[in-house]
């Protein structure tokens, strides 16, 4: 029986919270590629998109961010840059973004040459899914400062979403080397790694990961499907079984987990996993069902 390709790629929104430290939010967007009717489908690896469509809480540019940046004016002097940071991001609290803009936009007027609000940008920028845009203001931002570890992780992000892993793994390296005990800068490299098909490299990354405590669901989906990809068929599947684990709404592990069982030979759970993923409203494991479960 041969197997047929099966992509199923899950879209892992990255971003960095007002400590510095970097949280995770999750959405799956499983497409297929179809080569032909007798060669199986694989899991692909997830690659983190920063950036991505992130959340808001994930974000909050206001409390923390650049502020050994600021620029500084004499005691009782006014200070226009500073004012108009502080307009955008009391703006962006208020999910007010073309407003916070606007004030960005008229802070980079005022000192063109100033990080901070390209920075701020940048960052709503990514909220807005403007990861060209946001690609641009963290260069410039690089182009000032090297030793901000946040910058350089979300512009690595912004390289990956426009599929230039080789520029993002440069940037997670530099970001891994002002942080070295940041675990989702690991899982952002390792996503990148995993995408140049450097898969042996791209599971140490996600195994560091976990070491230095990322216990989320797509660390373990990324580290299953990099791991499947390799042959390591019984790994993945642990690695699968514990993404469900922590969440167990997501569709691809359950989708996954069918393709390393059937690739075992273990049809029966296969095809258990492909039902409850059917059951869940995945798009694609029907064709699966028809082929191997009937």
């Amino acid at each position: 029986m041969k197997l047929t390709a099966f992509i199923l790629t899950l879209l892992l929104f990255l971003s960095a919270c007002n400590s510095g430290v970097v949280k995770e939010k999750t959405t799956q967007e499983e497409e297929i590629r179809t080569k032909s009717n007798d060669t199986m489908r694989t899991p692909a690896i997830s690659r983190p998109d920063t950036a991505t469509a992130m959340s808001r809480d994930a974000i909050s540019p206001g409390a923390d961010g650049m502020e050994h940046l600021e620029r500084q004016a004499p005691q009782g002097a006014l200070n226009p840059y500073e004012d108009l940071i502080k307009r955008a991001l009391d703006f962006y609290r208020d999910n007010e973004y073309s407003a916070a803009l606007k004030e960005l936009n008229l802070a980079i007027q005022d000192d063109p040459e100033h990080p901070r609000a390209y920075y701020y940008r940048g960052q709503i920028n990514v909220d807005l899914n403007n990861f060209k845009d946001a690609k641009q203001d963290f260069l410039k931002v690089t182009s000032k400062i090297e030793d901000d570890h946040r910058v350089w992780n979300f512009l690595g992000a912004t390289q990956t979403h426009e599929g230039d892993n080789e520029s993002a793994v440069e940037s997670y390296n530099k970001a891994i080397a002002l942080d070295p005990d940041n675990a989702l800068y690991y899982f952002n490299r390792g996503s990148s790694l995993g995408q140049l098909n450097k898969l042996q490299e791209a599971v140490s990354d996600f195994d560091k990961a976990v070491e230095l405590g990322m216990n989320t669901s797509g660390i373990f989906n990324n580290r299953a499907n990099a791991r499947y990809m390799l042959g390591d068929f019984q790994a993945a599947i642990a690695d699968f079984t514990r993404s469900m684990e922590l969440d167990p709404e997501s569709m691809a592990p359950y989708a996954n987990r069918g393709i390393a069982y059937l690739y075992m030979r273990d049809t029966l759970r296969a095809c258990a996993d492909w039902q409850r993923a059917l059951q869940m409203g995945h798009p694609l494991v029907g064709e699966y069902l028809e082929r191997y479960c009937k």
